[in-house]
């Protein structure tokens, strides 16, 4: 998808990505996963919890990619979260 944009559009390399609930939990996994993508990250209520919280188990394990990148991540919980989001893994 960019590669078309970027052909048919001018456009700066400030890239961001943001989602809320299954989205936060596509902008974690993407982040970790094609950390050169985006430089900006925001993860809105992310559903981490699903399929036996999958995503945040795999941001644990390879944190350690993004070392020297410099990125900006923004992660939002709600005061009312329900504990299988807000608890540690």
């Amino acid at each position: 998808m960019l590669p078309y944009i970027e052909s048919r559009y001018k456009i700066s390399n400030d890239r961001s990505l943001s989602g809320y609930s299954a989205g936060g939990s596509f902008v974690l996994y993407t982040m970790i996963t094609h950390p050169s993508l985006f430089n900006a990250y925001f993860a809105f209520s992310p559903a981490a919890w699903y399929d036996d919280s999958v995503v945040v188990k795999e941001f644990k394990k390879n944190l350690f990619k993004l070392e020297g990148a410099p990125k900006f991540f923004y992660l939002s919980l709600g005061a009312k979260e329900p504990s299988i989001i807000t608890r540690l893994v």
